[in-house]
């Protein structure tokens, strides 16, 4: 932070935004194609009852926005490289094995995340177990189980937070280190954890943006598709202790007619689109930025610059100015550098040492007298 200003360059959002600018023939354009399937797939699930379909259909998407993402990052490390594969290439990488170690590292960190939410959701799976299997499957459950439910999801809440933070500010980018480095699942995690060590807040700051861009974008694309394909709700005054209530609340969805599911295909397509590419660009610019962060500028001091002016010597009797004794450097290697070996300079003729005086001649012996 800079005065009142907030420095957004360790973020690396205007080169994201430039990539996708810059490049959205060839970028954009793949992702579109990639994602194609996932506007038939929801066609067709949309205009089925069950929970089948619609499974099926979250699952189809998620395996396409792997896709689409790892076609993104291999874009943008392209792209920093000053190298326009076009949409054949990025075709291409798409079935390299690249593809391989991108979603093994995803499922990695998603483990990991899984086992970091589990822990943090402890005390609520001891309120489930204090109720029991048979009261929770029969749905019959009582003020007291209520309780026991609010109290221990209350306590989980904080700890899910925290823990969530943890594994994306250390762990975020290793999907990204994976397709711009080249390394195995393990080794990505290791890289991300080195990289974004001391850059938390930066990692925070990027992901909290992320979360408003894609909230953005999916009331947007989503608030049609959303009012059209409403499901059912419990009437009001229903009672919520009733089985009655929770099968109506989360019973399997019923089918949507032809407007409506093409709504939600449609819909579908555009969010898998827009968001993918989006933080896929932006989490794999930061990675870049991350890695190899440009040198700092040359510092000035505070009203005076520190831009080296040569040095001259005093003139000489003969009004030519000197120069100053040479160096050791990458530049003038031959230069002497310590004063011990540099040899001594030559004095002017009105300086140089007399000859020496010839050595003393014996007094002479007079004979007295």
């Amino acid at each position: 932070m800079t005065g009142n200003k907030i420095n957004l360059a360790p973020l690396a959002m205007n080169q994201a935004f430039k990539q996708l600018r810059d490049h959205a023939g060839t970028t954009l354009g793949t992702a579109a194609a990639l994602c194609l399937p996932i506007a038939f797939i929801s066609l067709y699930t949309a205009l089925r009852p069950g929970w089948g379909p619609r499974v099926f259909s979250y699952l189809a998407g998620a395996l396409i926005g792997v896709v689409v993402g790892y076609v993104v990052t291999a874009a943008t490390g392209m792209y920093a490289e000053e190298n326009d594969p076009g949409v054949k290439g990025l075709f291409g990488r798409a079935a390299s094995p690249g593809l391989f170690r991108f979603i093994a590292t995803t499922l990695l960190f998603n483990l990991i995340l899984a086992g970091v939410l589990g822990m943090a959701l402890v005390p609520f799976f001891f309120s489930l177990g204090s109720i029991g299997p048979q009261r929770l499957m029969s749905l019959r459950l009582s003020e007291a189980d209520f309780l026991r439910l609010f109290f221990g999801l209350m306590a989980s809440l904080p700890l899910m937070v925290v823990a969530t933070l943890f594994v994306y500010l250390k762990l975020g980018v290793a999907p990204q280190a994976s397709v711009l480095d080249g390394t195995g699942p393990a080794a990505s995690i290791r890289r991300s954890w080195q990289v974004t060590k001391g850059r938390a807040w930066d990692l925070f700051v990027l992901l909290s943006l992320m979360f408003a861009i894609s909230l953005a974008i999916s009331i947007v694309v989503s608030g049609p598709a959303g009012l059209v394909s409403a499901q059912p709700v419990p009437e009001a005054g229903a009672d919520p202790l009733s089985p009655s209530f929770y099968r109506s609340l989360f019973g399997p969805p019923e089918p949507l007619g032809p407007a409506a599911a093409m709504v939600t295909a449609i819909s579908g397509y555009l969010s898998t689109l827009l968001l993918t590419s989006l933080t896929a660009a932006m989490l794999a610019n930061f990675y870049l930025y991350a890695r190899n962060p440009p040198q700092p500028a040359e510092r000035r001091k505070e009203g005076r610059s520190t831009r080296m002016v040569p040095l001259r010597l005093p003139a000489d009797a003969a009004g030519e100015h000197r120069e100053p004794p040479a160096s050791r450097s990458a530049e003038n290697p031959e230069a002497f550098g310590r004063d011990e070996d540099r040899p001594a300079p030559k004095l002017p003729d009105s300086l140089e040492p007399e000859p020496p005086l010839p050595p003393d001649e014996p007094p002479v012996r007079r004979p007295p007298d």
